[in-house]
């Protein structure tokens, strides 16, 4: 997957460095990430529907009746096309994931309909959270190019670097969980059964785990970080998004280069549980 994205992401970032710039998220973050995931799935050829997909799944219950709309013709077209990659991944033997996931679901006795639930809520996780990261990390390199330089130099550095941008700026800020029974936490009883909406960007700055929290530092120690999770629920899209991370460092390390953000202040959409970018205008020069 990482020769994946470097193949495809490489031309693109080396044009927009000879342009001077673009907008990182219209230009290489969003379309690289289609194809990836298309790739992925073992269908190249749907690059260009998933975006409409993301779109339309992370609508909530609550929208108007016309979104619901988009919705369900959404979700029927996802189904079908699934339907159909699985289908050829298992007469041709292919290696992906929809071919192996199915098989693995049949031979543990799930059906089909957990593998296409699966791969409909993977799409989603790894869509948002690794378009944000990878932005993420070009915004922390513009701020600080020696230390994710200093970082980026090999394979270690290149993961502590990235969980320092997820430390510092994760995409989720807030993650729901049900209480499975009562518990007490700082003299209040949450009730079994009650929602919890856990603050995880607030515990990342925690300066009795984090000593310095608002300090970027690539050395720090990572083990308590919570970005995406613990346990049972922890992103489905994690291992994607940090792998891609850590190659868009090597590429942006071996290319030398400096950033600046054209936009100030950048045009951040917060929800009650995400801060994202609807595009990330930068400009390149060299170091």
């Amino acid at each position: 997957m990482v020769a994946l994205f470097v193949r495809i992401g490489a031309p693109v970032l080396d044009s927009m460095i000879a342009r001077g710039g673009g907008d990182f998220i219209g230009e290489f973050g969003a379309p690289l990430q289609a194809r990836v995931i298309a790739e992925t799935l073992g269908a190249p050829e749907l690059a260009g529907k998933i975006p409409a997909w993301v779109d339309a799944l992370s609508s909530g219950p609550l929208e108007p009746p016309e979104r619901q709309e988009i919705l369900g013709a959404a979700l029927a077209s996802l189904r079908f096309e699934l339907e159909r990659v699985i289908d050829a991944s298992r007469e041709t033997s292919s290696d992906n994931l929809s071919g192996a996931l199915d098989q693995r679901n049949a031979d543990s006795g799930l059906c089909r309909a957990a593998t296409l639930s699966f791969l409909g809520l993977w799409l989603v996780a790894a869509w948002e959270t690794t378009i944000q990261l990878l932005a993420n990390l070009v915004i922390a390199w513009s701020a600080c190019p020696e230390a994710c330089e200093a970082s980026a130099g090999d394979v270690a550095g290149r993961a502590r670097l990235v969980e320092e941008v997820l430390r510092l700026t994760p995409a989720v800020h807030a993650i729901d969980r049900i209480a499975t029974e009562n518990v007490s936490l700082f003299g209040e009883t949450i009730p079994e059964n009650a929602i919890v909406l856990a603050f995880i960007a607030a515990a990342n700055s925690d300066d009795e785990i984090f000593p310095h929290p608002r300090r970027f530092d690539p050395n720090r120690d990572h083990s308590a970080l919570l970005s995406f999770g613990q346990g049972a629920h922890y992103c489905l899209g994690a291992k994607l998004a940090t792998l891609q991370a850590a190659a868009l460092a090597g590429m942006l390390a071996e290319r030398s280069v400096r950033i600046g953000l054209r936009d100030e202040p950048l045009p951040w959409r917060w929800t009650l549980s995400l801060r994202t970018l609807p595009r990330l205008d930068i400009a390149f020069s060299r170091a």
